[in-house]
């Protein structure tokens, strides 16, 4: 009995006045904490007021309805009535009422520790002076005294340790393999009825469990303050104390008070040192990220991840009828009643024949999606990730066919599949993480499930009745967020060019995969002209020429930027080089969403060059005043405008190169023959990509194209504009920076936009960065 885990329940039913749905949903309940504890192969005992009636040979008891339903149940997981099925002393029933006497007070437990159970009697109430109608039902349970609660919890927190798969060695691999397949080479594969399944199902993830103890755990030791040790210790402790006494004294203040002045002294002390450690530990990441960016990739992304301002999650709720949460108890019982209504059926499904008959799964279906799994994906409440199944060398494929094929022939899921951990995710952005319509729930499903369910979806997708329509946009291939605002731009632009009256409504439909009456949406939504909308990343407006959309991507860059700074990104800080990495890698792609359908004029453009040139001067520790094109001179950067074109250059090849049957690729070809024939009256994307591809002499491939159909592939493409942008760009920032007579000696020492020698010295050598700092400063017009 050592090293064995008893859990004691008590438990309520609904009384026989009440309907029988009461009483199911709460047998449902009590069926699902029976399932997670079973397969955690906890001993389970529960005990209390059943409201049923089991026949009782003692009591002369007759059975009622309910005593069915609950006996299933529990001979599910080899259960039994302790009091009844057992020796039991004391008075004959458990409930005394004027209406008459019965036993409804059980204790159920699992049948492999009836031997331990000695003692089973119904109390006198005297003896517990009892103000119910019941009387006290008592089981004696002999245990050893072996068992460490302590070691028990710890197995239980253990068991859904996240296994470290990137760190396992070959060796331990193997011996993972090694120890599955002797595990399961034991098992019984036949199969005939439906609890067989279920417990066939137990025996696969209890073997994959015991497995996987020889693989490698991460281990979570996160600090909070990684600057803190036992310096900072012993002088917070001094603090303190001495704060303990100025209070107990009455908090005098004045430095004629001895207490004050000490504590004053000591959080002196303290902060100074603090604030030292905290440069320290700031300077040796900074060092990290330099080396880690030329390095190693997955080091670099990680140190920036840890130095990023984590958003603090909020323990209040709104719920939908004002009422504010704040117990995370009662919280927890909100989200749960929301999602039980939220995804229970309100009428039945009707499938049709063709889906009744379902051939046998295969084995070589298993491999092919067992092939495409990912990694690093959070486990479902069995703690089964795709790495135990993708490291098992084919052992769980044969044995996942001989499961899948039951399922189907016999028609019944596991109840583990149908369990699933639930979280509501706060949508971010400006929403507000307290109201509770600001919430996306997601589900952790079982592993083995989500196997299971891409089977089928795999199967679904070979029919054509189960095929999307084509202008399904969401979660399809070759389709996106950009791609369906070009076809409605588009789209709009020709109907306004033929005269011709456009209604469009773009609706927000906020439960969308949850319950909405899709169909009477649009009676019940107010529609009207407004002046801009914005939607899939793309703004429309009625008045082409509003700077709103531009405003607000200056808006997003300018936060980023601070974002930055407060990263590290500033003089002083991380190196101008690295520093310009991550405004490339972050900054630009979420300022710049959405450009590839952008039309800007020169003013427009320069609130967004405005963004990134005071970025650039923030990270060399520049004067306000100094030129952009210096400053992108001496880090190699291009200006957002051409940044822009480069994301339509790229734009345009996915849409030649799209599929011939995709929306997006026809509208564009609809649009660029009519340019063809009337170039002075089309409007919108085509007439921009023709001016682009003039500007960086590249209009010979699109000529090739429509004479040829023949377009470069995705890589060489892509090199060619960048060559062709990047000499472009050259010749324009020599332009800029002659312009300036304060540039003269820069522009005779930096002959072009590129990563600046001196910087890259100050990132190799860190002790000489004040010394290029000013070198910098100096060649750009600052004087020394």
């Amino acid at each position: 009995m050592n090293n064995q885990n008893y859990v004691f329940c008590s438990i309520y039913f609904p009384s026989t006045n009440s309907n029988l749905a009461d009483f199911i949903d709460t047998l449902t309940c009590l069926n699902a904490v029976c399932t997670q504890l079973s397969y955690r192969e906890e001993q389970i005992i529960i005990a209390g007021d059943f409201n049923v009636h089991v026949s009782d040979p003692r009591s002369g008891q007759r059975e009622n309805n309910r005593r069915k339903l609950l006996l299933e149940m529990f001979a599910e997981f080899d259960m039994f009535p302790v009091n009844v099925d057992m020796l039991c002393m004391g008075p004959l029933f458990t409930y005394y009422s004027s209406c008459g006497n019965s036993v409804v007070d059980y204790i159920f437990a699992s049948r492999n520790i009836e031997r331990i159970v000695k003692c089973v009697k119904v109390g006198d109430e005297h003896l517990c002076n009892n103000l119910s109608y019941h009387l006290p039902l008592i089981a004696s349970i002999e245990i050893s005294a072996g068992i460490n609660c302590h070691e028990s919890s710890n197995n239980l927190e253990n068991e859904y340790e996240r296994i470290a798969w990137r760190k396992c060695a070959s060796e331990q691999v193997l011996e993972y393999q090694r120890r599955l397949y002797d595990t399961i080479i034991t098992m019984d594969d036949t199969l005939y009825i439906s609890n067989d399944v279920e417990n066939y199902y137990r025996l696969v993830c209890r073997s994959v469990k015991s497995s996987d103890k020889c693989l490698p755990r991460a281990k979570y030791k996160k600090s909070i303050k990684p600057y803190w040790n036992n310096e900072l210790k012993r002088l917070k402790t001094a603090c303190m104390e001495l704060h303990k006494k100025w209070t107990s004294e009455g908090r005098p203040r004045g430095e004629q008070y001895e207490s004050f002045r000490l504590y004053k002294d000591a959080k002196r002390l303290f902060r100074k040192e603090q604030r030292k450690m905290v440069r320290k530990t700031e300077e040796n990441d900074f060092k990290e990220l330099n080396e880690a960016s030329e390095i190693d990739h997955i080091k670099f992304w990680k140190y920036v991840n840890r130095r990023r301002k984590k958003k603090r999650s909020t323990n209040v709720l709104t719920t939908n009828d004002g009422r504010t949460i704040s117990n995370p108890e009662e919280i927890a019982d909100v989200w749960a009643n929301y999602y039980e209504k939220l995804l229970t059926p309100e009428e039945n499904t009707n499938f049709d024949d063709d889906f009744r008959e379902i051939p046998y799964i295969t084995l070589k279906e298993i491999e092919d999606v067992l092939t495409v799994l990912p990694n690093n994906k959070a486990p479902g409440d069995d703690g089964i990730t795709y790495e135990h199944i993708k490291y098992s060398a084919d052992i769980l494929a044969a044995k996942l066919l001989i499961l899948y094929n039951k399922i189907i022939e016999l028609e019944d899921i596991p109840r583990q599949f149908k369990l699933g951990i639930k979280i509501p995710i706060p949508k971010g952005g400006k929403s507000c993480a307290s109201k509770f319509d600001d919430h996306r729930g997601i589900t952790l499903l079982c592993t083995f499930n989500k196997v299971f369910e891409r089977l089928v979806l795999n199967r679904l997708q070979n029919k054509i009745r189960c095929r999307p329509h084509p202008l399904q946009w969401a979660y399809q291939a070759e389709r996106d967020a950009l791609t369906t605002s070009f076809v409605i731009d588009e789209s709009t632009k020709h109907c306004c060019e033929e005269n011709d009256k456009v209604f469009a409504c773009y609706v927000d439909v906020s439960k969308a995969f949850d319950k909405v009456w899709i169909n009477g949406m649009l009676f019940k939504q107010e529609i009207m002209e407004k002046s801009i909308w914005h939607n899939l990343g793309k703004y429309w407006h009625t008045d082409v020429s509003s700077l709103i959309p531009i405003l607000e991507a200056a808006k997003k860059g300018q936060a980023i930027g601070i974002g930055l700074a407060n990263l590290g990104c500033r003089f002083n800080g991380m190196s101008p080089l690295v520093a310009t990495k991550l405004w490339a890698r972050i900054a630009l792609p979420k300022m710049l969403y959405g450009a590839e359908l952008w039309t800007l004029n020169r003013e427009k453009l320069s609130k967004l060059e405005k963004v990134q040139n005071i970025f650039l001067r923030v990270c060399l520790g520049l004067l306000s005043g100094t030129s952009g094109s210096a400053a992108r001179g001496l880090l190699g950067l291009w200006t957002v405008g051409a940044e822009i074109d480069k994301r339509k250059l790229l734009f345009l090849r996915r849409l030649i190169c799209a599929s011939e049957n995709c929306v997006h690729r026809r509208v564009f070809m609809i649009r660029l023959n009519r340019w063809r024939w009337n170039p002075n009256k089309i409007t919108g994307f085509v007439p921009e990509l023709v001016r682009i591809l003039q500007k960086y002499c590249l209009w010979e491939y699109m000529d090739n194209f429509l004479q040829s159909g023949n377009f470069p592939n995705k890589s060489e493409w892509k090199k060619t504009v960048i060559e062709n942008i990047n000499h472009t760009e050259i010749e324009f920032w020599k332009i800029k920076t002659q312009r300036y007579k304060q540039l003269g000696l820069y522009s005779q020492v930096v002959k072009e936009p590129m990563r600046n020698m001196w910087l890259q010295f100050a990132l190799e050598n860190s002790e000489m960065a004040n010394q290029v700092a000013i070198i910098a400063k100096f060649f750009v017009g600052h004087s020394l």
